[in-house]
């Protein structure tokens, strides 16, 4: 037997099997490392576009309207524009209220219910985003509701009852985060 293992052409067969089924485990190998590259690739995109199209435009929106309540805020700091509202006292500071809220809030509130009802699917699955989510889009209804009657005429409502989910920013801000370091 050992005269036909020195035979040149069993060399050469059993040569070449052992370089086949090297390159079959070296090809499958490159082939499942590709295939995790890949899946990693396609996380880290998926997690651009929740940043991209969800997360960054209603941080946006949020920032903006966080501040356009502050100038507002600090405008009448010293006004009594929201008890009056409060209690039916119409006066100057209840109209320009209607004003700021028409010319400002309205559409940003039209902005941040548009991310939100056409992209929610992208947010990260936090139950209390989703309740604060839920809080804003109500708070946005209601506006659209008061808006709608101030229009008509109807003067008798100037603030919502479902107050603004002021936590709503650093949910978004933490998940971000929590997006971006899941990227690395």
């Amino acid at each position: 037997m050992r005269e036909y293992l020195k035979h040149p052409i069993t060399i050469v067969l059993i040569t070449s099997l052992l370089n086949l089924g090297g390159m079959f485990i070296y090809n499958d190998y490159t082939n499942k490392k590709q295939k995790i590259e890949e899946s990693r690739l396609a996380k880290n995109l998926y997690k651009q576009k929740q940043l991209d199209e969800f997360y960054i435009p209603l941080e946006i929106k949020l920032l903006e309207s966080q501040r356009e309540w502050f100038k507002y805020k600090k405008r009448y700091a010293n006004s009594k524009v929201f008890e009056n509202m409060l209690n039916g006292i119409e006066n100057e500071d209840t109209y320009l209220w209607r004003i700021n809220m028409l010319n400002i809030f309205k559409s940003i509130h039209e902005m941040m219910s548009e991310i939100i009802s056409s992209k929610r699917n992208l947010a990260l699955e936090n139950e209390e985003l989703h309740k604060q989510l839920d809080l804003l889009v109500s708070h946005i209804y209601e506006y659209k509701v008061i808006f709608a009657m101030w229009v008509d005429g109807n003067n008798k409502k100037n603030i919502a009852d479902i107050k603004f989910p002021n936590e709503l920013i650093n949910l978004i801000q933490e998940d971000i985060k929590i997006l971006k370091n899941k990227q690395r």
